[in-house]
């Protein structure tokens, strides 16, 4: 890796807008560590964009039992508790109304404190000051990134390549303001994997290793 680079009390968000049921996956309970299910698991997966968070956090948490979350998660979560829409929501926010980046933040550390739990993408980088049973950095190279990500959002290259740019960029100012570290520092993590060498599969395989060996 190179260097870089509550909501408030009451419904207050008024009434009227569309409810969004949270996204959050859940998945059957198909044990691989009989310890699991005795201790309340916290895995933060953490990475670039299009490095894979969200095909290994669904592998992981499929395979372990474990609710998935993320940002998009995390942000339907509150369109449905409050009956607002994401554009209600992004407006509130542009206008200064409700830092939402805070009230993202605080979830991600109510829902580390629960347990039980797969945190993926730039999510995992906000509970990286919080303690976890295991905390993953994900990266791949830059060229297969920006395919991925071209070709999962139908864009083109020139576009996704623009986007990674941007988005590694604000990760890593997400982390230094919260950690006061550079986002790809090893020192954060218990694990980094390139998934441009050992693909999903065999990164989620490598998460799961990790985490018998940090619960044994």
């Amino acid at each position: 890796m190179g260097k870089e680079g509550e909501f408030p009390a009451g419904r207050s968000l008024g009434s009227g807008f569309q409810e969004r049921k949270p996204s959050i996956l859940k998945y059957p309970l198909i044990p691989w560590h009989s310890k699991m299910s005795k201790k309340r698991a916290v895995i933060l997966i953490a990475g670039q964009l299009a490095s894979g968070t969200t095909e290994v956090g669904q592998l992981v948490g499929g395979s372990a039992g474990l609710t998935v979350l993320n940002t998009e998660s995390l942000f339907r979560e509150i369109a449905a508790e409050f009956q607002a829409s994401f554009q209600y929501l992004q407006r509130i926010s542009r206008s200064g109304e409700v830092d939402l980046e805070k009230v993202i933040e605080g979830m991600v550390r109510d829902k580390i404190a629960e347990g039980d739990v797969v945190i993926e993408g730039r999510a995992a980088l906000m509970g990286l000051g919080s303690k976890a049973t295991l905390k993953v950095f994900l990266h791949k190279e830059m060229t297969e990134r920006q395919k991925f990500l071209a070709k999962r959002r139908e864009i083109s290259e020139e576009e996704a390549l623009r986007e990674l740019q941007v988005s590694d960029q604000e990760r890593a100012n997400l982390v230094r303001t919260l950690m006061d570290s550079r986002w790809t520092d090893v020192k954060l993590y218990d694990l980094t994997v390139n998934t441009s060498r050992v693909g999903h599969q065999g990164a989620a395989q490598l998460v799961k290793a990790a985490l018998e060996t940090k619960t044994t």
